[in-house]
């Protein structure tokens, strides 16, 4: 009897060790399967020319279980919300109208109220400024953490979380701003542009495809609206 105790014990015994094994290997499989997700993530992040297709791809795909694939969705939803914001921005940038406004074509198809470049630029306005809000909160730390809280985690991969994330560079964050404010402050000289234009509309004329002032000064004022411009 207890030798056949000892046999029952020892195959337990056994058995424990199997079932922690096998926990261990699976959260190392787990493990090196995260660290390649990020890596093959941050390769697409880093390219040369964001492809936002290929980030929304891969970051709508979780590879990893447990409390991995907890970890790999809360980076993947922040980095997908993100690039949709820096999306938006980088579409709205490069409309072609902003190279269209202030030609010749415009001024005869629009001109001479002007009425459909403006809503274009009060419009692109209101859209860059609050994509500048959008996007600048994506760099605030509550608001990266939000991704994480409240998942049930232990600290271990909260701060894996943040090793990953909180390393977003806040200068790529003030780029992206000073990009916008300065399009903002295109929009602006190209409404002075415009607004001028329509104030003084009973003064020029589109002759032989050239604006032409019936008055020199008023040409004057026109051309040092356009020399702010650039």
């Amino acid at each position: 009897m207890k030798k056949k105790i000892l046999i029952a014990v020892a195959v337990i015994a056994i058995l424990i060790i199997g079932v922690i094994a096998f926990f261990v290997i699976s959260d190392l499989q787990q493990e090196a399967k995260f660290n390649d997700e990020m890596l093959a993530l941050e390769d697409i992040m880093n390219a040369d020319e964001l492809d936002f297709d290929a980030i929304y791809a891969k970051t709508d795909v979780i590879v990893t279980k447990g409390d991995y694939g907890v970890v790999e969705e809360a980076i993947k939803n922040y980095i997908k919300d993100t690039s949709s914001v820096a999306e938006k921005i980088i579409d709205t940038m490069n409309s072609e109208e902003f190279g269209t406004i202030l030609t010749i074509e415009n001024f005869e198809e629009d001109g001479k109220e002007f009425t459909n470049s403006k809503n274009f630029i009060t419009t692109t306005r209101e859209n860059l400024e609050q994509y500048k809000e959008d996007y600048d909160k994506q760099y605030d730390e509550e608001k990266i953490m939000s991704y994480i809280d409240n998942k049930g985690l232990d600290e271990y991969y909260v701060d894996l979380y943040k090793n990953e994330i909180l390393t977003v560079s806040e200068e790529d964050n003030q780029t992206v701003q000073d990009s916008i404010v300065q399009v903002i402050d295109l929009l602006d000289k190209m409404e002075d542009a415009i607004d001028y234009l329509v104030e003084n509309k009973d003064d020029w004329n589109i002759i032989n495809g050239n604006l032409m002032f019936n008055d020199q000064e008023k040409l004057n004022e026109y051309q040092e609206i356009l020399s702010k411009i650039g």
